[in-house]
């Protein structure tokens, strides 16, 4: 009886396995049981070979099931049921997010072509199973010119030399129309020849006929027209909607060149997910400071990522406190015109505000203002002075607290600018008390970033603010936190959000009064440029 019990079962689930699986197991699941309860206990199962439908099985199985094991198989099979009816959905569930998954693409070096290769031999390494980089990379490369490997090994034992060259024209072209336009320095013009089994490719610059091999150019053409390759190939040709991971780019670089590939990862960027690693300090963009994280490594915690960067370690911190010496230093002898401001947060608002007003069609900053981030209050009358003394126009903007009268009197009384240079927010908008940059912002929209930034600390507690009265939206924030135990607020968390929300947004998507505050503020910059570049002028 157990033989012939297991027999009828293995015919059973393999019925199952014929018809869908899981989903025709689920379907006749309450058919089997029915038929379970209705067949009695014979001596000998009525199977026959021939019966193969899904009664024959049900009517096989149950007539030799006694009473007690009719509910025991029952239990059994609801228990299976439920299961394969979770892992269904979770199988659809996974399928459905493996289909939204986005091409991830990694590269942590350029992959190297010399720029000649012997077709049969790179051939015969593939069937080998022995491929070098080198010959991963030509395939790629005949891949998105059009051209096959195997065909072209023949078509290199044929004596047809001037189809060939003609295949190589259509080639060259095919390429040239991919890839040569994303090359903004130069454009250049890809051009292949074949010669028997031999190929070789050579680049040469628009409206020059002088042929260079792709390993005789730059390091950094060699490291984009890689990438590019590599990029084409894992999007389908489309540039776009990938996650783009590089590990340290540009190592082999210099300092100016670094900046170049930083100008080409923005515009990757536009279309992807860029995330890359760096210790180069002209590899980090000090215009988007807000998407730097710090990553270190601990002992016993492993890798620690800081989007806070006063968390991360001294040395984790090292790289972005070069990036933004160098910056500020170049910054404090580029710009003929400058704005000294307290801290990175009011650069971050006044460089995004003004490019909101200009994209409405007003008036931003002015082009030739050169804004510097002194770190603090206390650092303003410092750096102000510092940029003064290289004969620079220098302007101060100050928050109208404690902390921005003192820098406003070390500026004027004790150090060199002039009244008129110190402007302090609040006469600025022409109102009293305690004003920072923030305050510029409507108050519920502002509140409603410090509730995100704060939403694991806050919990379930609310948070609200006192009136406005004399203290700045900052001040008043930071009081609140406090009286629910949050001891400390980084101002800075909640500018992070609120830049990652102005980047999709136009100027009259904002709350009313937000545009006209800062258009005030930058009306009030730009008068004293154009004061200063009057008296050059009449000099």
């Amino acid at each position: 009886m157990k033989a012939q019990y297991k027999q009828v079962l293995a015919r059973f689930t393999q019925k199952i396995r014929e018809n869908g699986g899981s989903t025709y197991a689920i379907e006749y699941a309450d058919a089997f049981k029915s038929k379970i309860v209705e067949l009695r206990y014979p001596q000998e199962p009525p199977l026959q070979a021939d019966q193969g439908t899904i009664a024959a099985h049900l009517q096989a199985i149950g007539s030799f099931i006694r009473p007690w094991g009719i509910k025991w198989l029952n239990q059994k099979l609801d228990a299976v049921v439920s299961e394969l009816k979770i892992k269904l959905s979770l199988g659809r569930a996974i399928n459905m997010l493996h289909e939204w998954l986005p091409t991830f693409i990694y590269m942590d070096n350029y992959r190297i072509f010399t720029g000649e290769a012997h077709l049969d031999q790179v051939q015969q390494r593939f069937h080998n199973q022995q491929p070098t980089d080198e010959d991963y990379t030509i395939r790629l490369i005949m891949e998105q010119a059009g051209l096959d490997l195997g065909e072209e090994v023949e078509k290199g034992n044929a004596q047809d030399r001037k189809q060939r060259m003609l295949n190589m024209k259509t080639a060259s072209r095919t390429l040239t129309k991919k890839v040569a336009h994303r090359w903004s320095q130069k454009e250049y013009e890809i051009d292949f020849d074949a010669d028997g089994q031999q190929l070789i490719m050579f680049t040469k610059d628009t409206g020059s006929d002088a042929l260079v091999r792709l390993e005789e150019r730059s390091k950094g053409f060699q490291w984009f027209f890689s990438f590019d390759m590599l990029f084409m190939a894992e999007t389908g040709g489309e540039f776009r909607n990938a996650v783009i991971l590089l590990d340290e780019p540009g190592l082999h670089l210099h300092a100016q060149a670094q900046r170049d590939l930083l100008r080409r990862m923005r515009a990757y960027a536009k279309d992807n997910q860029l995330v890359y690693t760096t210790h180069l300090p002209f590899m980090v963009d000090s215009t988007r400071l807000d998407n730097i994280h710090i990553c270190e490594e601990k002992p016993k915690e492993g890798v620690k990522v800081h989007q806070d960067w006063a968390a991360a370690g001294r040395d984790a911190r090292f790289t972005l406190q070069a990036a933004l010496g160098f910056s500020w230093s170049q910054s404090l002898f580029v710009g003929q015109y400058n704005l000294v401001v307290e801290g990175v947060t009011d650069f971050w608002f006044l460089t995004t505000l003004s490019e909101l007003l200009r994209q409405a069609e007003e008036k931003g900053l002015d082009e030739e203002l050169v804004i510097t981030p002194a770190g603090g209050a206390s650092k303003v009358a410092y750096v102000g002075t510092i940029l003064r003394g290289q004969e620079l126009q220098v302007a101060v903007l100050l928050d109208s607290d404690h902390e921005g009268e003192s820098a406003y009197e070390q500026l004027v009384h004790q150090w060199i600018l002039e009244d008129s240079h110190v402007l302090m927010l609040g006469p600025v908008l022409g109102v009293e008390g305690n004003r920072c940059l923030e305050d510029m912002f409507a108050e519920e929209y502002y509140l409603e970033f410090v509730r995100a930034a704060y939403r694991k600390e806050l919990g379930e507690k609310e948070l609200s603010v006192p009136p406005q009265g004399k203290r700045s939206i900052v001040q008043r924030v930071e009081a609140a936190l406090k009286t629910l135990g949050i001891e400390r607020f980084n101002k800075g968390r909640v500018a992070k959000r609120i830049m990652g929300d102005l980047a999709g947004k136009s100027l009259g998507d904002l709350p009313s009064g937000t545009g006209d505050n800062f258009a005030r503020v930058i009306a009030e910059i730009n008068r004293l440029v154009t004061k200063w570049r009057g008296e050059k002028s009449g000099e």
